[in-house]
């Protein structure tokens, strides 16, 4: 069998299809100051989303029927409802450990480096 090509990271979108902007600002930019609220609150600390759809859309199938801005609106409510549960378990123990360990208080998406070396499993 034929080893598989290594991942390379695909580059950016340098400008998405208008379309997928509306449906961006519709679904996604319309709730990152909500986001970011419901994040700091759980942490008691600011914390920021650093989010760039057109390195994220790159890796969309061309004929798929996705929606970006519910995609992105998606990873972030997952990460809420992940971190929800962390905190309502690991108390203000989990959350201090959680703050030192996260200095820089943003939660970024993008493709990692390390590609198919990289452990994608996380577990509990």
């Amino acid at each position: 069998m034929p080893k598989p090509a290594p991942f390379v990271p695909k580059p950016a979108i340098e400008k998405l299809p208008l379309a997928v902007r509306k449906d961006i600002r519709d679904n996604y930019d319309s709730e990152v100051e909500e986001f970011e609220t419901t994040i700091s609150g759980l942490l008691d600390t600011t914390f920021h989303l650093k989010v760039n759809p057109n390195e994220v859309w790159a890796y969309n199938p061309p004929d798929s029927s996705y929606s970006a801005g519910r995609v992105l609106k998606g990873y972030i409510e997952g990460f809420i409802d992940a971190l929800k549960w962390y905190v309502e378990t690991y108390g203000d123990e989990g959350k201090a450990h959680f703050n030192e360990a996260v200095t820089q208080s943003e939660l970024s998406i993008n493709a990692n480096e390390l590609g198919d070396k990289v452990m994608t499993a996380i577990l509990f």
